[in-house]
C-alpha cells in the first residue's frame, strides 16, 4: 500500500512540473545576414526554400522560409528577394494575411521603420476559428519580409506571438 502511495505521489509531482517546463520558453534571437534580419524564437527552426514556378522565377531571385512550427502555435519569416524593385507591397501584404483565413480584424496598420516600409496587423477567428494572427510586413528595397504569428486564441500564445513579431529587426546595409 505505500508503495502504491509513493508511485502516485511521484507521479502527480511529474504532472505537476510539466506545465512548468512546457511554458518555460528560452528565446534565442537568430541572425540571418544573407536575408538581411534578425529574429528572436524559442525552440527549433526549420529553413527551407519556397517553391517557386517559372512565372515567379523572372521576377524572385529567391524566397526562404523560417519557420517555429509548436502545438499550439506558429512563428514565421517569409523572406524573398526580388529583382530589382519588383515588390508589390500592397499585393504581397493581402495576399499573406488572406492566406490565414481570419474573419474578425483587430487591427491594419501602417508601422514606423527606418528605411522601409512597414505594415502591422492582428486578426482573431482564423483558420477554424480557434486561432489568432499577428503580422509584420516590410519592404526594402528589393526585399519583402513577411513576419507572422498564428496561435491557439485560449491559452497564453498571445504573448509569445508578440515578442517574435515584436523582435523582427532589419540589419544593416
Amino acid at each position: 500500500m505505500k508503495f502504491c502511495r509513493l508511485r502516485l505521489i511521484c507521479c502527480i509531482a511529474v504532472l505537476a512540473a510539466v506545465p512548468a517546463a512546457v511554458q518555460a520558453q528560452v528565446w534565442q534571437k537568430h541572425s540571418y545576414a544573407e536575408d538581411g534580419f534578425e529574429v528572436e524564437f524559442s525552440g527549433p527552426v526549420k529553413i527551407y526554400p519556397t517553391d517557386l514556378g517559372a512565372e515567379t522565377k523572372r521576377v524572385v531571385v529567391r524566397s526562404t522560409n523560417y519557420l517555429q512550427d509548436k502545438v499550439d502555435d506558429a512563428y514565421i519569416v517569409g523572406a524573398t528577394l526580388y529583382v530589382m524593385n519588383e515588390v508589390r507591397f500592397e499585393e504581397g501584404v493581402k495576399g499573406s494575411f488572406a492566406a490565414i483565413n481570419c474573419r474578425n480584424m483587430d487591427y491594419d496598420r501602417e508601422l514606423k521603420a527606418e528605411g522601409a516600409r512597414a505594415r502591422e496587423m492582428a486578426a482573431a477567428n482564423c483558420g477554424d476559428g480557434s486561432f489568432s494572427a499577428m503580422a509584420r510586413y516590410y519592404n526594402v528595397g528589393p526585399r519583402f519580409y513577411q513576419v507572422l504569428a498564428v496561435f491557439k486564441t485560449r491559452g497564453g500564445g498571445a504573448a509569445g506571438a508578440r515578442r517574435f513579431v515584436e523582435s523582427f529587426a532589419l540589419l544593416p546595409r
